[in-house]
């Protein structure tokens, strides 16, 4: 068996030894655990100061954009008002006399509304008869107005040309003209309502141009049913979104309830034909632009409002907002 033997060395002090250690320890100790307060205080400030920074960033970017909204609905809204009430005061002027009696008042009534409101395209006036009178915008400021007498008598179709100052310039018959306002669907959709009125994107007859129109309906004294339109084309309209500035990359376009998209910035790219050749309006789906179909889909389960949504790992916030000046839902 081998024994080991131990070394102790008699001459050290067991406590001094302690006590040493624990001075070199203080000297290097401390200063160590200070700068790791220090550290950590610093930390703490930081992410302290990080979430409160974040928490004020935020509440601001939701006033911004709660302001954003707003102001965006209001522009749209404010384009599109004047339809309404132009309808209003046209149905008003007229309503105590038929379209004959009423024909200088709603020339010069038509005139002045349009070189006022430049969004109006057309302002029309019917009657359950057929009679018709059209007042648009003519060359170099003019108008042009087309009359159609339907009653009494043999239908005649009328063109009459005015220049900027009001004179007319020329008058000529156009017999081969069919348009029959009663099948229009400004005319069909207003005769069945007290209210405004507004279609969906159609395609104007005379100007063959897709837009849509704001009508109401009231009857004469004598108790015919008569409906006066006032409409904005689809050209227009789109030029109007496509000037609203929505920060750097937004982009504002307008639907109805169903997912039928009645404009947007391009315009192009809402109005198509079917097989038939007729016009059709394409649905939200069917612009291909991602974001506005899932914003289109969180809005059908959620309503209006605004949100944050996520698509390919990208984040949106979409803002859907009601038009109570576009009564066509």
């Amino acid at each position: 068996m081998a024994v080991a033997s131990q070394v102790i060395d008699i001459s050290a002090d067991p406590l001094d030894e302690r006590r040493r250690r624990r001075r070199a320890l203080l000297r290097i100790g401390l200063p160590i655990a200070g700068v790791v307060l220090m550290i950590a205080a610093v930390l703490s400030i930081a992410l302290y100061s990080e979430r409160a920074n974040r928490s004020g960033v935020l509440g601001l970017s939701a006033d911004l954009l709660s302001a954003l909204d707003s102001r965006v609905a209001s522009e749209v809204s404010a384009y599109l008002d004047p339809a309404t009430r132009t309808v209003a005061v046209m149905r008003d002027v007229v309503r105590d006399g038929s379209i004959a009696e009423q024909l200088p008042v709603i020339e010069t009534l038509g005139t002045g509304l349009l070189k006022q409101i430049p969004q109006l395209a057309i302002l029309s006036f019917a009657d359950e008869d057929g009679n018709y009178v059209m007042v648009r915008r003519g060359p170099a400021g003019g108008t042009d107005i087309k009359v159609i007498a339907a009653m009494p008598g043999p239908r005649r179709v009328t063109w009459i040309h005015r220049n900027a100052a009001d004179a007319e310039t020329g008058r000529e018959l156009n017999q081969t003209d069919s348009f029959d306002p009663r099948t229009r669907p400004w005319y069909s959709g207003a005769a069945q309502t007290d209210g405004v009125f507004w279609t969906g994107v159609y395609v104007f007859f005379t100007d063959q141009k897709p837009g849509l129109t704001a009508s109401a309906r009231y009857r004469t004294p004598d108790g015919r049913l008569h409906v006066v339109g006032a409409d904005i084309t689809l050209e227009d309209l789109s030029h109007f979104l496509a000037s609203l500035k929505i920060r750097e990359s937004g982009r504002a376009i307008i639907i109805d309830g169903s997912g039928k998209v009645i404009a947007t910035p391009k315009g192009s790219d809402i109005v198509r034909k079917d097989v038939t050749g007729a016009f059709t309006t394409a649905r939200v789906d069917d612009l291909g632009d991602l974001a506005i179909t899932a914003a289109y889909d969180r809005f059908r389960v959620e309503g209006h409002g605004r949100r944050v949504i996520e698509v390919h790992g990208r984040r949106y916030v979409s803002a859907v907002t009601a038009l109570p000046t576009a009564g066509h839902d």
